[in-house]
């Protein structure tokens, strides 16, 4: 599970720091509603039938989010949506990410080459993304917040 989650207690899972921050379930959540609702787009718009091709602003928009999502930098989430309660039990989250996983690899099984190049998907902030630039932000998303369970792990190792 992502950062190891499941190798914590469920009250270390549930300890927040501070006030605003998130604890290891909420930072779960949020990465299993962000790919829950790209799965969700991508049937709602087959991506296999686009025909939009993005433009210059989209590859520098998509560059600069990649960057960011590197980076230390903390934001509020782009869609309050997004914003986990951090009131859904661990195991109920796997079991949900695996179906959605699993969602998103036949729509990937599929995908035809040579709409690689076309926009398949629509950031909430960077734009129209291709699946390149999809995949890459869903990996950077993941990277990002595996580094944050991460920190919240060492603050209560700390503690």
């Amino acid at each position: 599970m992502i950062g190891n989650v499941d190798r914590h207690t469920e009250s270390d899972q549930q300890f927040n720091f501070a006030e605003g921050e998130w604890n290891m379930l909420q930072v779960v959540e949020h990465i299993l509603t962000a790919e829950t609702g790209i799965l969700a787009f991508f049937k709602k718009y087959d991506p296999a039938t686009t025909t939009r091709k993005p433009g210059f602003t989209s590859w520098m928009k998509s560059k600069v989010l990649n960057i960011w999502m590197k980076s230390p930098i903390k934001a509020k989430i782009p869609d309050q949506r997004l914003s986990p309660k951090g009131d859904k039990p661990l195991e109920d989250m796997i079991v949900q990410w695996e179906t959605v996983r699993d969602g998103l690899s036949v729509i990937l099984d599929n995908f035809p080459d040579e709409k690689m190049n076309y926009s398949v998907f629509k950031h909430p902030i960077a734009g129209p993304l291709t699946m390149p630039q999809t995949l890459k932000f869903m990996i950077l998303h993941i990277e990002r917040h595996t580094n944050q369970i991460k920190g919240i792990a060492d603050k209560i190792k700390a503690a």
